[in-house]
């Protein structure tokens, strides 16, 4: 007896796959560049936001060479293109992918996609708002009087960007957690049994995170991982 294949599955060519591909693939590259073109006219406006929301009264930004300024402003530019073309990346996605799934796979992706933008907002702002405006307070003034506290402009926008995607990622842990309670991978039982193994990978793993070298920082990572974690549960428990 022959599986049964999806209601939408045609037989083409690998040729005629790889050609839908290619062209899924350039329209998310127009949408980014146009994007990132669009977002580098702002850029400026952006670093000087970020400077007064996330830096102490004092601190200076610097760049070390005629390009640092302008390869910053099109770091800022491609992330801002990438967060906001999210949506059109996982459209492509579905599209390309939605004819070898069948309606329930469909009704999945489109169901879990949603609440993992949610869930990487969150993350994000929770970090752009808590997180990393203490972690380079404490960075900054760790120094204390002796050195001027001064940033190189790209790092910083480098390091901005890693603790927002970070955060993004770690808020994915109750989407995770409930798939894997929900296929079988683990039992809910088991991680309410085991607190304190996940508290110790939790403290590890916030430690590995951290930028800061001082206790506060993976501090708060650590008690941010708990509380999603612990928000996990108890969802789940009303859930499953």
């Amino acid at each position: 007896m022959l599986p049964e294949l999806p209601p939408k599955d045609v037989e083409a060519p690998l040729e005629a796959h790889l050609a839908e591909l290619r062209r899924r693939l350039l329209v998310v590259v127009l949408v980014i560049l146009l994007l990132s073109m669009g977002a580098f006219t702002v850029t400026d406006r952006l670093i000087l936001i970020l400077k007064k929301d996330l830096l102490l009264e004092g601190v200076r930004l610097v760049a070390l060479n005629p390009l640092d300024y302008l390869m910053a402003r099109a770091k800022l530019a491609l992330v801002a293109a990438l967060a906001v073309g999210t949506p059109v990346i996982i459209y492509e996605v579905f599209k390309f992918i939605s004819p070898g799934l069948f309606p329930t796979e469909e009704r999945f992706f489109v169901t879990v996609v949603p609440i993992s933008l949610v869930l990487f907002l969150l993350g994000a702002v929770f970090s752009y708002t808590i997180l990393t405006p203490r972690s380079i307070q404490y960075l900054i003034t760790y120094s204390g009087e002796v050195a001027i506290p001064m940033l190189v402009l790209g790092k910083f926008i480098g390091f901005i960007s890693f603790m927002l995607l970070s955060f993004g990622l770690i808020f994915q842990i109750p989407l995770l957690l409930y798939l894997s309670v929900r296929g079988g991978v683990v039992r809910l039982e088991d991680l309410r049994g085991k607190r304190r193994y996940v508290y110790a990978a939790l403290i590890g793993g916030s430690v590995l995170i951290s930028p800061d070298p001082t206790p506060i920082t993976p501090l708060i990572v650590a008690f941010a991982l708990a509380a999603v974690f612990e928000v996990s549960l108890l969802v789940m428990g009303r859930l499953l």
